[in-house]
């Protein structure tokens, strides 16, 4: 890793961090993960390629705050539902935030069913296949099971600091 070496602008023993993001994307692919928090849902808009976040069911976006997709000329305001996961694939607990509305509606219905429950008692796989517009996800779930006991404690210590509408930086309305 670089080290600074300018003390006027950036610390003596400063080193730039390469590592990676704690936001959980979907790649081409399986994607297996468990979900180990109770989610949160609202409105994701985006201006000036950023997004920003309302949080609840009744949350508002008004279409002047956005900007508009240059494809479909709408504005870019979408429905979330985010979570903490654990990564099978990372090998850490990160931050979901779900727009699509097929794998919105798929962790929903197992969610609701009896025989599936709590998202937090069996792993997700999310299959992406696809690129653009073409992009197509399935979602299944697995054989309900404990975690790991490696896994779990990494999970344990890191809900100790869940914050999920601080990390996401979700205004209440």
């Amino acid at each position: 890793m670089p080290k600074a070496t300018s003390t006027s602008f950036l610390p003596k023993d400063y080193e730039v961090n390469s590592g990676g993001s704690d936001f959980f994307k979907l790649k081409n692919g399986d994607n297996k993960f468990r979900i180990i928090s109770d989610a949160i849902v609202g409105k994701e808009g985006w201006k000036d390629n950023k997004p920003f976040r309302r949080g609840g069911t009744d949350a508002e976006i008004d279409p002047s705050e956005v900007d508009t997709d240059a494809k479909s000329g709408k504005p870019k305001i979408n429905d979330y539902l985010a979570c903490y996961v654990y990564s099978h694939d990372e090998g850490k607990v990160m931050i979901a935030s779900f727009t699509q509305v097929g794998i919105k509606k798929a962790i929903a219905e197992y969610a609701a069913d009896e025989d599936w429950g709590h998202p937090s008692g069996y792993d997700i796989t999310v299959t992406r296949t696809g690129e653009g517009l073409a992009t197509k996800y399935s979602v299944k779930p697995s054989v309900p099971k404990p975690l790991k006991a490696d896994v779990q404690k990494a999970v344990d210590e890191a809900a100790k600091t869940f914050d999920l509408e601080g990390a996401l930086s979700v205004d209440a309305e």
